[in-house]
């Protein structure tokens, strides 16, 4: 369990295993619903770049892809079934935390 938990911070999974959801393909965070901060990648799943977005124009589909992933999370501490591994080759599972899930509300 993360340690930020115990200061009140909400780490939620999203399982996309076994069903697909309607979320972009693409890590981001939201700061004061007002600020995104995209995470850029390379192809092999490597960490390239961060872009921060002040007040942008589509905020709200930044918003709509937040809510609707927390209405399909389940807090961190409920345990997971174990499955193959997501990347971009296999996208069963999350390549920023290296198992079958997304985070949601939590900083990667």
């Amino acid at each position: 369990m993360p340690r930020n938990t115990e200061a009140g911070e909400d780490y939620r999974i999203v399982d996309i295993t076994d069903r697909q959801l309607d979320l972009p393909d693409l890590d981001f965070w939201l700061f004061d619903e007002s600020i995104v901060l995209l995470i850029h990648f390379n192809d092999d799943d490597t960490f390239r770049e961060r872009e921060i977005l002040e007040s942008p124009p589509d905020l709200a589909k930044y918003l709509g892809w937040r809510d609707y992933a927390l209405e399909h999370s389940v807090p961190f501490s409920v345990p997971v079934e174990d499955k193959p591994h997501r990347t971009r080759q296999n996208p069963a599972i999350c390549r920023r935390c290296g198992t079958h899930c997304h985070s949601a509300g939590s900083a990667p």
